[in-house]
């Protein structure tokens, strides 16, 4: 009974959060967003997709996928509003670069990026509950996310195509304290909210909401 009341719990969450992530991605007033939420929605790939492929990493769960790209958005905003580049940075350019970042990680229209992990080695040794898909290795996730957007009409201004395509793993682990010279702070906001927000949700083994008061702070 206790675990079928932890699923439940864990089902809310994913369907809560998936809402949110909706509700904001229309807030973002970018055209192409209603096409891009119906294909993520059919069938349901985005909605229970994790975030990384180890227990070690971020979001290794149904659900944390969405789950971090919500922690994301509303770290993000917390940053924009303490270094006070309100005024300069809109809330629908943060809320666009954050929500749709990642979105590469759920594929193609034809291909899933992750799928299920069935060697149970990797799985109890290696703690690696998924695999990328072979033939989507390849791509960096960023070029991804990208594609995705442009497929479904998602233009984004030039500071923000900036800031999603400038996240790729080498600038994740190895990027310098300071920014590149005339990297507009949208991107150093996006890198800056990935980072806290992977550290906070290293460990974690369930999704779980992601408040809306977090997000608007």
């Amino acid at each position: 009974m206790g675990s079928m009341n932890s699923n439940d719990t864990m089902a809310k969450a994913i369907a809560e959060n998936w809402d949110l992530y909706k509700a904001l991605s229309l807030e973002t007033k970018k055209p192409g967003v209603d096409s891009l939420l119906e294909s993520l929605e059919t069938p349901a790939e985005a909605i229970i997709a994790p975030a990384s492929t180890k227990l070690e990493f971020v979001g290794c769960y149904p659900g944390g996928l969405v789950e971090h790209s919500l922690r994301v958005c509303g770290l993000a905003l917390k940053l924009r509003e303490t270094y006070g580049f309100e005024e300069s940075i809109t809330t629908e350019s943060v809320m666009a670069v954050c929500l749709f970042h990642d979105i590469g990680k759920v594929g193609t229209n034809k291909q899933e990026y992750y799928t299920t992990q069935h060697s149970d080695w990797h799985r109890t040794k290696l703690g690696q509950l998924y695999e990328v898909n072979p033939a989507l290795a390849h791509f960096p996730v960023s070029q991804l996310s990208l594609w995705r957007l442009a497929f479904h009409g998602v233009s984004l201004t030039t500071n923000e195509w900036y800031a999603v395509s400038s996240l790729r793993p080498e600038f994740r682990d190895e990027s310098p304290a300071t920014p590149t010279t005339g990297e507009p702070m949208l991107s150093v906001l996006l890198k800056q909210a990935v980072k806290v927000s992977c550290m906070m949700g290293k460990g974690k083994r369930n999704v779980t909401k992601i408040e809306l008061d977090f997000l608007k702070g």
